[in-house]
């Protein structure tokens, strides 16, 4: 696909100069340079994994991120996108299945081994040295084909695992901090709700009682959401409520979308940006992303805002415009795995 932006049409061009002009009050905006944005996106996986993980402790059931350290013997890591608790494994026979202990004994694994050419399946039982126990099933295919994302997939109990990096914080950029958001039912129709789970910042955290990790639950309007044209997307349990007042969250409001997809350009504000900006698309692209065990193609739409204070990778869907990335003075949000609802675990 090009990476240029689709040339406008004389009649929409002049649409889109009066738009923009308008929401710069009169001002010609800040040309983007688009080859030197930053656009925050992760290459693509050469191995997806669906895992599932069962113990006294915890439950998870959802992608993972899988890589193959080596082939002879068979050596896998797998990471869960939401306590990022890393597995390693080696099959040092396939038939029978069997397995190679963890350094100094850490761990043991009994189960079963299937291959299906480029797919493999690990299902065992582990046991840890420390008493720890837990039931680990790991799907990989080693050559997975990105299939178009079905329609009606952002639905309550749909979870999207997103990464936070800071700009003064250099290792996030590789390992981003991680926030879980679990699609909920809206208070209202036509409004967009949410929970969330992030990792605390240790540097800026003022609890110490041992909590990794903050939540919360946001409630975005039917107004703010089919009307509005403000963002606030911080995952802080301390932001006040103001904050977020009058805002969408996560989601573009639908009226900017809607004038992104017409006219390339919308009146925009972020709560992390001073003013009030003009939002213009300046390319459509496809992003690929892992969704449950495989990977899923995205349309999507490069936004920025004047002098590219605020960059944006949007699914390009004026009636779901969700945020794949997000790029703000100081911090940046990325989209990294999508566990449809289907593959939640079960209580």
């Amino acid at each position: 696909m090009s990476h240029r932006p689709p040339a406008l049409r004389p009649s929409r061009a002049a649409a889109l100069a009066l738009v923009l002009a308008a929401c710069a009050g009169g001002k010609a905006p800040t040309p983007v340079d688009l080859e030197s944005l930053d656009l925050f996106l992760e290459p693509v996986p050469q191995a997806t994994g669906l895992l599932e993980y069962r113990s006294p402790g915890r439950t998870y059931a959802g992608p993972a991120r899988v890589e193959i350290t080596g082939t002879d013997p068979l050596s896998v890591e797998a990471e869960d996108f939401d306590e990022a608790e890393l597995l390693r494994f080696t099959v040092i026979s396939e038939a029978p299945p069997a397995y190679r202990r963890g350094p100094g004994g850490e761990w043991i694994d009994i189960g079963g081994f299937v291959r299906d050419g480029d797919r493999f399946r690990i299902d065992v039982d582990r046991a840890w040295g420390d008493g720890r126990q837990a039931e680990v099933d790991l799907a990989v295919d080693m050559s997975a084909e990105a299939q178009p994302a079905p329609t009606g997939w952002l639905r309550p109990g749909t979870r999207l695992f997103y990464g936070v990096a800071f700009d003064d914080k250099p290792i996030t950029r590789i390992v981003p901090m991680g926030v879980t958001v679990t699609v909920e039912e809206p208070a209202e129709e036509g409004g967009f709700a949410f929970s969330w789970r992030a990792d605390l910042d240790e540097n800026t955290r003022t609890d110490v009682r041992g909590r990794t990790w903050q939540q919360g639950r946001r409630q975005v309007s039917a107004e703010a959401i089919q009307a509005g044209i403000r963002v606030a997307d911080r995952f802080d349990e301390t932001a006040p409520d103001s904050f977020f007042e009058g805002a969408s969250s996560l989601v573009l409001p639908l009226s900017v979308a809607r004038n992104l997809e017409t006219y390339g350009g919308a009146g925009f504000e972020d709560a992390d940006l001073d003013n009030k900006a003009v939002l213009e698309r300046l390319q459509e692209r496809e992003v690929q992303l892992r969704a449950d065990g495989g990977l899923w193609t995205l349309p999507a739409w490069v936004t920025a805002t004047s002098g590219a204070e605020g960059v944006y990778v949007v699914l390009a869907d004026p009636e779901l415009p969700l945020l794949l990335t997000a790029s703000r003075p100081g911090w940046k949000l990325r989209l990294m795995a999508i566990a449809t609802a289907e593959t939640a675990p079960e209580e």
